[in-house]
């Protein structure tokens, strides 16, 4: 593994592993057909880029309030998700 060997500064053995085990709990969303016309729907609603429009669908299908971008619209709101900067304080 990379980050255990690899690096600057190797994470030990049991760390690495308790990350991939905590990743392991991730809700992960698969983009099906519905998702993809919701996004093209959400790209001529809102005037967005095609994946922009696809992290938005991703968003709401996993029901999250906030979305955290540098490239999207700072405040914007997309059907209840409102886009916040990484970056802002």
């Amino acid at each position: 593994m990379t980050i255990t060997h690899k690096v600057a500064k190797p994470l030990a053995p049991e760390v690495a592993a308790r990350l991939v085990s905590d990743l392991g709990i991730w809700h992960v969303h698969r983009p099906g057909v519905e998702d993809i016309l919701d996004a093209i729907h959400l790209q001529e609603r809102y005037q967005l880029a095609f994946w922009d429009a696809m992290i938005v669908t991703g968003a709401l299908q996993l029901h999250c309030h906030c979305i955290w971008s540098e490239d999207l619209n700072l405040g914007q709101v997309y059907d209840g998700a409102r886009v916040m900067s990484p970056f802002s304080h």
